[in-house]
């Protein structure tokens, strides 16, 4: 994940919990819990879509929230 650009439609589910684990209880309060390998695949915009949920305002709380933690080494090089 380029970690300039922060997370955007075309990211997985699993990518995002597995780089940003602080997201995690965001993700359940929205309804989305990542179970099962199918929904662990499903890309945010998928997602979004089969929850009724905003893509773009997502995107954007999700970016605030990793932009916040920063500072705390949560951006990855790969």
């Amino acid at each position: 994940m380029d970690e300039t650009k922060g997370i955007n439609a075309s990211h997985r589910l699993k990518e995002i919990l597995r780089d940003f684990p602080e997201l995690t209880d965001y993700f359940l309060e929205m309804g989305i819990c990542g179970c099962g390998d199918e929904g662990l695949n499903w890309t945010i915009a998928r997602m979004a879509e089969e929850r009724g949920i905003d893509l773009n305002k997502f995107l954007e709380e999700v970016n605030k929230r990793i932009k916040k933690d920063k500072g705390g080494g949560n951006w990855k090089k790969f």
